[in-house]
């Protein structure tokens, strides 16, 4: 679900390591967050929730508001519980 598009092709056949050229290594914009959080609304899983918003906190730390909104609604349509804090 989360590795990288064709551009990184280049990345990934020069390097050894199977994770090269992985959209976990770099931070994403906005548009690239909205992107993994709508293909996430199709098929919630919890366990990649929550590696995306761990990734964004690490990586961007500051979440937008219509992010926000994504994610309560993603959680209040799977019935998640929602713990702030």
């Amino acid at each position: 679900m989360f590795m990288s598009p064709m551009y990184n092709e280049k990345e990934r056949d020069e390097s050894k390591d199977i994770l090269a050229g992985n959209l976990f290594e770099r931070k994403l914009t906005n548009e690239g967050y909205n992107s993994l959080m709508q293909t996430l609304s199709l098929k919630p899983k919890k366990k990649h929730l929550k590696k995306l918003l761990a990734h964004m906190d690490r990586k961007d730390k500051a979440f937008k508001e219509n992010q926000v909104a994504f994610i309560f609604k993603i959680c209040m349509q799977e019935g998640w519980p929602i713990l702030l804090g």
